[in-house]
């Protein structure tokens, strides 16, 4: 170790996660794990709104997008999504979830159906259909593929007081105005787009990370950590083995 400060992006398995955490703590130095999407102004303001509105809700949340589509330029056996213990479910299972538990309240249970609807050549299921319980009472029901020919991130929450639509970009974030009964868009910060990428990629949470890295280092608490990851990455498991087929 060259006794540096680390920006590491997110891991799909925690090997080496112990030895590294206390190397760093023995070192004095920032061991920090991307997870972008806790910087976006979206996340923030709908963590915001719930914790006015004060009671559990339930949400239905889908994330997709075809795995070949993902990286076009680069031949799909070549890439780790396609790799069993990397795949991309998992990753995008690894992106979500931190965010969904910080907003939503520590996962208790986990529900699971799976499958393989596509006919690529790949050794893992790439649909997932997860009913999820929350430790505040909120519920949710979370499907997660790399079918979707449309890249998609939608989600809706809602109670009896509470009614939130988000489409995975700033532009996209509505609440209803239960008095008037209008559906109105909040304003949700800045939208840097780089071509290429699906539109729910939005550069301009990766500048906040990069500068809460530096933050970190002048003594800020994280708002993610390794720790935190290995109990995320502890669910997922759960998830690829929990099926009512198993």
């Amino acid at each position: 170790m060259n006794d540096l400060h680390v920006f590491s992006e997110i891991n799909l398995i925690d090997d080496l996660y112990d030895e590294n955490i206390q190397l760093a703590k023995q070192k004095r130095k920032v061991l920090f794990l991307s997870s972008t999407p806790l910087y976006k102004e979206e996340m923030k303001i709908i963590d915001n709104r719930i914790n006015q509105n004060g009671k559990p809700c339930a949400y239905q949340y889908h994330v997709g997008q075809y795995l070949p589509d993902w990286h076009p330029w680069d031949s799909l056996e070549n890439f780790f999504v396609s790799n069993k213990n990397t795949n991309g479910c998992r990753e995008l299972l690894a992106i979500e979830l931190p965010w969904i538990g910080n907003v939503f309240g520590q996962i208790k249970n986990v529900h699971v159906v799976k499958a393989k609807l596509t006919d690529l050549k790949l050794d893992f299921s790439d649909t997932y259909l997860i009913q999820v319980e929350h430790s505040t009472g909120t519920i949710g029901s979370l499907t997660v593929d790399v079918v979707s020919r449309q890249a998609v991130r939608k989600l809706e929450i809602f109670n009896e007081d509470l009614y939130i639509r988000w489409d995975g970009t700033p532009e996209t974030l509505y609440e209803k105005d239960v008095i008037s009964g209008e559906l109105k868009r909040i304003p949700a910060g800045v939208y840097i787009h780089e071509d290429g990428y699906s539109e729910s990629v939005n550069e301009y949470a990766y500048v906040k990370e990069i500068e809460e890295f530096f933050e970190v280092i002048n003594g800020k608490e994280p708002l993610y950590s390794f720790e935190k990851d290995k109990e995320v990455l502890k669910i997922i498991d759960k998830i690829e083995r929990n099926s009512c087929n198993d």
